[in-house]
């Protein structure tokens, strides 16, 4: 059900991490932010690509499905903690730690769409090379 009538919630959330040991730069995370709160997602992506570890967005072939309660899917955004997260991250640019960012992405190459690829996203061009 989930697949046919369920729609993407937010570009900016990510909901799945999978890092092979040794493979993700987590000294660069400061050892006191909290999961589930905001910028813990993008700032994860955000280092992965800064320091040239591989990120894969699988949005277009994994359904991730979100149980909530009366609070809602942005419970964890407001209260006094609500912004705690960005507080100890500092300014950064979360939309360069959106899966859009990613250097990869997965497709279906099938009719059935049961055989997935792994192919390198094209880069986007930037406004100013538009407008030349």
């Amino acid at each position: 059900m989930a697949k046919t009538r369920g729609t993407l919630y937010m570009y900016s959330a990510v909901d799945y991490f999978i890092m092979s040991a040794g493979g993700y730069p987590w000294y660069r995370i400061p050892s006191d932010i909290v999961v589930a709160r905001p910028g813990y997602d993008n700032f994860l992506v955000l280092t992965a690509i800064r320091d040239n570890v591989s990120v894969i967005d699988a949005t277009k072939t994994l359904v991730a499905v979100h149980q909530t309660d009366s609070e809602g899917n942005l419970a964890g955004h407001s209260g006094r903690d609500g912004s705690y997260n960005m507080r100890q991250l500092g300014r950064f640019n979360f939309r360069r730690g959106m899966t859009s960012s990613a250097q990869y992405e997965t497709k279906f190459v099938d009719a059935s769409n049961t055989n997935i690829a792994i192919v390198r996203r094209e880069k986007r061009r930037s406004l100013n090379s538009r407008q030349k």
